[in-house]
């Protein structure tokens, strides 16, 4: 799935929404969730792996695992969900959780959808066409669930926050999005190398959208990819600095107090100190 040669099987990123068409939902749809209470989000998250569920953008296609497949994933991925509070995945709008294999949009492979629209997240239970390692697995749920955060949050999966922005070099811009990525496909846009100050990878300089999810995807990814974000956070304050922007808004996204050890355990500080 990393090989070099089709990088973009190895890559975790949200190409999907930005290859999509517009979609235009129901004025009500963009409302945030009120009254923002804890007890609203208090209920369990519905997997669906027996059907097709049909998506918002009608460009998304997959097809069903087995149950053994399903296990397999639905293990990994409940272990990732128990990082955070009950109730952030139905507050994010991801409380139905499709699983499928083969997943696509249009004629490209996905490994995940993020669909804040429906309150669903498409989750390919065998990454992009059928590679990948355990590390990028974890990688592409916390990245793609945070574009559902994104909407729920400020209504754009595709939202400019001005308080990030002052985070990047003076003359930083970012790219046209992350399906820029599809027109040049021999770049590493998934190494987490620190190509540029304020950066984990090179995709997460195609948008701002896609360079906060990263940070997502790398504070409750796997211990590997803790691990890299806390070497970078070392020699690099821009990273450190924005590491401790995205803890800042997850929790405005997430202010109730709770007892969740993984989630305290970022909360006491950041990956990178």
């Amino acid at each position: 799935m990393f090989s070099r040669t089709v990088l973009l099987i190895g890559s975790v990123f949200f190409w999907v929404g930005c290859a999509q068409k517009e979609v235009t939902p129901d004025l009500s749809s963009l409302l945030l969730l009120s009254p923002d209470r804890i007890e609203d989000y208090d209920r369990d998250i519905q997997f669906i792996s027996d059907r097709i569920v049909p998506d918002s953008y009608g460009q998304v296609t997959y097809e069903l695992a087995s149950e053994a497949e399903i296990s397999v994933y639905l293990n990994l991925l409940q272990g990732e969900i128990a990082k955070y509070p009950k109730g952030y995945w139905i507050k994010a709008r991801a409380g139905k959780v499709v699983l499928g294999k083969n997943m696509m949009v249009g004629s490209q492979y996905r490994a995940a959808v993020p669909d804040a629209y429906q309150d669903v997240l498409y989750l390919s239970v065998n990454g992009q066409s059928g590679g990948g390692t355990e590390d990028y697995l974890i990688h592409v749920i916390h990245h793609e669930l945070n574009h559902n955060v994104d909407f729920a949050h400020f209504g754009d999966m595709r939202a400019v926050l001005p308080e990030w922005d002052v985070l990047n070099p003076a003359d930083f811009k970012y790219g046209s999005g992350g399906v820029q990525a599809y027109n040049d496909p021999e770049i590493p846009w998934s190494a987490l190398n620190n190509p540029l100050s304020g950066f984990l990878d090179l995709y997460a300089t195609l948008a701002q959208e896609e360079d906060r999810s990263e940070f997502a995807a790398l504070l409750l990814g796997s211990e590997k990819e803790v691990d890299i974000l806390h070497d970078i956070c070392l020699q690099d304050q821009r990273v450190a600095a924005k590491s401790k922007k995205m803890i800042e808004i997850m929790n405005r996204f997430w202010p109730y107090a709770n007892s969740d050890t993984y989630w305290n355990r970022i909360n006491v500080g950041t990956a990178c100190q």
